[in-house]
């Protein structure tokens, strides 16, 4: 063997000019071979067998919507004013006026107030409201995003 790489190591070094060409020509073939095929990535691991598969595949079917895709949601955070809960009159009608801005959007599936979710902490200072949208959360529209950002300052003007 040692002879055979020896016989290999003195025809490299006379032949140095073939050598490099036909390296690089090795190595932009592999390139294009690679590059050529593509490249897939996929963000989703399975380990098939796992006892958390299982426990993935019974949360799919039991909180799935069906065979259409699950719409975007977004959490608006609600939070009282000083000296306030969010239990106050004024602040659930601030809060209730808000949500009906934002369901006025047709785009809208849902909205789950925080005294319907029961989304409002310990110290009644803060809550969210879940609003989910008919579409997926990358096929939102601009308008519908601009109505929840218009309807929560204009809450944010109000004091909460």
């Amino acid at each position: 063997m040692a002879a055979f790489l020896y016989r290999l190591g003195m025809s490299a070094a006379r032949n140095k000019k073939k050598v490099l060409f036909g390296s690089l020509v090795v190595l932009l073939i592999t390139v294009s071979l690679g590059l050529g095929m593509g490249i897939h990535l996929n963000g989703e691991m399975t380990i098939p067998g796992t006892k958390s598969e299982e426990a993935m595949n019974v949360l799919k079917v039991e909180f799935s919507q069906g065979t259409e895709p699950e719409g975007g949601t977004i959490q608006v955070i609600f939070k009282a004013p000083e000296g306030q809960t969010l239990e106050s009159e004024v602040t659930q009608n601030i809060i209730a006026k808000t949500l009906e801005s934002i369901s006025k959007d047709t785009e809208i599936a849902s909205i789950v107030s925080p005294y319907e979710g029961g989304t409002i902490s310990y110290n009644r200072e803060i809550g969210y409201a879940v609003i989910t949208f008919k579409s997926e959360a990358l096929q939102v529209t601009d308008a519908s995003k601009k109505l929840v950002l218009e309807s929560v300052e204009q809450a944010r003007s109000e004091g909460v």
